[in-house]
């Protein structure tokens, strides 16, 4: 069976441990390492599969945006997600767009964390699913792109629950489709505007004011 290798990077202590104690409940899902700072962290020499990174460090870069750069660069053969308090939407835009593979709270479930670490693990990117609703949301409500025209009704509706954070087998679920048509779609909609990752698709998604209906 496949180990998953993981590094916790938190300014408190408590965090990490909980953390830990969170991911290695889980036989797949191992700590290598946590750390209070980014220079701590790379002082412990390890290679692992997924970080597990709190953008803000007391004591560490001053600039989050920085750090989360700096980060994916020292990680670079590792997938960063991003567990953080901060549910600024424009910022966590700002660290997906920085090369962050996921971004979840602190106050998610645990069951939560275990699937982001799995699926940033798989080379995924994950966004939890209430984040993806509040970003799409918080967009404005009369914002047109002509991108929109290239989506046929059914691959607008597609995007709309992939961009919630849904997996293609949820998708296929909510939707009545068949898993193999749910990648179908997706593949021909990521085609269309061009998205090279689920943090795109999430992005064109709420540029193209997709969730929004207007009340009757």
């Amino acid at each position: 069976m496949r180990r998953i290798r993981i590094l916790v990077l938190d300014n408190q202590a408590l965090i990490r441990e909980g953390v830990r104690t969170v991911l290695e409940r889980h036989s797949d899902l191992v700590t290598v390492a946590d750390a209070g700072t980014l220079d701590e962290a790379v002082r412990c020499g390890c290679s692992p599969d997924v970080v597990v990174a709190e953008p803000l460090l007391a004591g560490d870069r001053p600039d989050r945006e920085a750090l989360v750069r700096e980060l994916v660069a020292t990680f670079q053969d590792s997938g960063v997600l991003l567990l953080s308090q901060i549910e600024n939407l424009s910022e966590i835009e700002v660290h997906l767009a920085s090369g962050a593979r996921g971004y979840i709270l602190k106050k998610a479930l645990s069951s939560e964390l275990v699937e982001a670490v799995r699926r940033v693990a798989d080379g995924e990117e994950y966004l939890q699913p209430a984040l993806g609703a509040a970003l799409l949301k918080g967009k404005s409500r009369h914002h047109t792109d002509k991108r929109s025209s290239r989506l046929t009704s059914r691959e607008r509706e597609v995007l709309r629950v992939l961009a919630l954070g849904h997996t293609n087998a949820e998708t296929a679920e909510i939707l009545s489709y068949a898993v193999r048509t749910v990648e179908g779609y997706r593949s021909r909609i990521m085609q269309k505007l061009e998205a090279d990752s689920r943090a795109e698709l999430v992005k064109a998604a709420s540029e193209l004011n997709l969730l929004h209906f207007e009340q009757s």
